[in-house]
């Protein structure tokens, strides 16, 4: 027993009618129904996007990078280091395997096409800085 409205005793109620409780639950509900669907609707998007990602992610980046586009500096070169020319044009790449620079034109489709190895860079080099 507890103390109710006005101080007057009763007995605690337990929930016996579900579909009553639930119905009346979704009076109270009634006036916001647009509101409470477009919630769920943006909830559904939202966690699909979110499963979706990182295949979306995958998929992005594996038709971005085609296999042989990327250039090859050459075996045991190592690459520590690389840059773009000012224009866009060219990437350098420092190799620390070997004590080489290999040069790259950057193609329009955003592919590498190897031109050139520089030899003879001293050892303590750790960086470039193209122009």
């Amino acid at each position: 027993m507890f103390r109710g409205h006005r101080g007057l005793a009763r007995e605690k109620e337990k929930a016996t009618d579900v579909r009553g409780t639930f119905g009346r639950l979704m009076a109270y509900f009634k006036p916001y129904w647009l509101m409470l669907l477009a919630a769920g609707v943006l909830l559904l998007i939202n966690t699909s996007m979110q499963v979706l990602e990182p295949y979306l992610r995958e998929v992005a980046l594996d038709q971005f990078i085609v296999p042989g586009s990327t250039g090859e500096p050459g075996p045991g070169t190592r690459p520590l280091d690389m840059d773009l020319s000012d224009d866009g044009r060219f990437l350098f790449t420092l190799n620390i395997g070997d004590g080489t620079i290999s040069t790259f034109a950057v193609l329009h489709d955003g592919s590498l096409d190897h031109l050139h190895v520089v030899d003879g860079v001293p050892g303590g080099v750790n960086g470039l800085a193209a122009r």
